[in-house]
């Protein structure tokens, strides 16, 4: 798949599960991936669960990363889309107000030293500290 083609196919992918999700909040991610062997699996299940924490913390039924591992768990094998996952999810917590750090995420998924940027719960604008 090229490139163009994968944008749009991984666009109309996230706007029907966008949609679906609208109708039903226990819509499953499943629906909406490629086949397991696919080459871009792993970044449609990622955009789909980055989006599925984003709308569920926005709506107030908090997702968590570890409920998406325990119905990818092959996510724990995937270091790069853990990580956006877990900042995705630090994200949304930091604009809810949670004193939450990178480091918990270190700790609980076996990350690498994290150097993610603060939120402001504010204005929702990443910042880093000196």
């Amino acid at each position: 798949m090229n490139l163009p083609s994968f944008a749009s196919f991984l666009d109309r992918q996230v706007d029907a599960f966008e949609h679906a999700f609208r109708e039903s909040p226990e819509t499953d991610i499943a629906q909406f991936l490629p086949y397991a062997g696919h080459p871009e699996y792993y970044v449609v299940l990622t955009e789909l669960l980055r989006v599925r924490l984003e709308l569920d913390w926005r709506s107030g039924r908090p997702f968590s990363l570890g409920e998406a591992i325990d119905r990818f768990p092959e996510l724990l094998t995937r270091k790069n889309e853990l990580e956006a996952l877990a900042f995705e999810e630090y994200r949304q917590r930091r604009l809810k107000g949670e004193p939450v750090e990178a480091a918990e995420y270190e700790g609980n998924y076996a990350l690498p030293p994290l150097q993610w940027p603060r939120i402001d719960p504010i204005h929702g604008m990443p910042f880093y500290e000196s």
